[in-house]
């Protein structure tokens, strides 16, 4: 209802100075041995679960927290649990993250529809679909939503694209994902990039009367020695009044 613009996710850590230390033992946390000594385990949530909440909050970052999935995000968060294949896909993530994700899924409702616990699903599919939560394009990523919310929640594929479409133009990149190709309106190149193409025509055929040699060096190998010196101001591999050399 509030509308954020973005919403930090993260696991806590043991910062030095942090009262969270005070509630180590109480709430049988264990951290990280090297820094930041972040909480890989707690007395209520397993580490399984702690690694899962990790992805969703670096997939998070990727597509809300970028703004460049906005009405995507809403069909996503608000129209992706409805469906009997969506439902089983959110009970087999929680069935594989833990004890915690479970009861994450049972206090959302029966039929796991608020936003938390369609994203966690989500989050989920694309671990098991890339086993990554790094080098994941915009491109990879309409298209992961695509395959998503048409297969696994089984919304409207045109639906579905027109929403990517509109965010995807909205965000102002320019490649080509596979769920828009034919969609995407023809790019007119840039004023400046027609300029410097006209450049360079015109540049062709002023030295068109010029003819291109190819060199090839067949000479020998260059003494170690000179090789050393090749950085310094005014080197040369030649003697004063010897000729240029080799010099930089």
């Amino acid at each position: 209802a509030i509308g954020p613009h973005e919403i930090q996710l993260g696991i806590l850590k043991r910062l030095r100075g942090t009262p969270i230390t005070r509630h180590t033992a109480a709430h049988g946390m264990h951290y990280a041995p090297e820094p930041p000594y972040t909480v890989q385990q707690t007395a209520v949530v397993d580490a399984d679960t702690l690694v899962c909440f990790a992805r969703f909050a670096r997939y998070w970052d990727l597509l809300a927290n970028s703004g460049r999935f906005g009405q995507s995000m809403l069909l996503l968060l608000h129209h992706a649990g409805g469906s009997a294949t969506a439902a089983s896909d959110s009970d087999s993530a929680g069935a594989g993250a833990g004890a915690g994700a479970r009861e994450i899924g049972s206090a959302a409702g029966a039929d796991g529809r608020s936003a938390f616990w369609n994203f966690w699903a989500f989050s989920d599919w694309l671990w098991q679909h890339q086993h990554s939560t790094h080098q994941l394009t915009p491109e990879l990523l309409v298209d992961a939503l695509f395959d998503y919310l048409t297969d696994s929640a089984k919304l409207p594929a045109n639906q579905v694209r027109q929403t990517l479409l509109a965010d995807y133009l909205a965000s102002g990149a320019r490649a080509n994902p596979t769920a828009l190709q034919g969609w995407l309106p023809r790019q007119a190149p840039s004023a400046a990039k027609a300029t410097r193409t006209l450049a360079t025509r015109q540049l062709a055929h002023r030295h068109a009367d010029r003819v291109v040699m190819d060199t090839e060096d067949n000479g020998g190998y260059i003494d170690v020695a000179p090789v050393a010196k090749v950085f310094e101001p005014n080197s040369t591999t030649k003697e004063e009044g010897q000729g240029s050399g080799i010099a930089l």
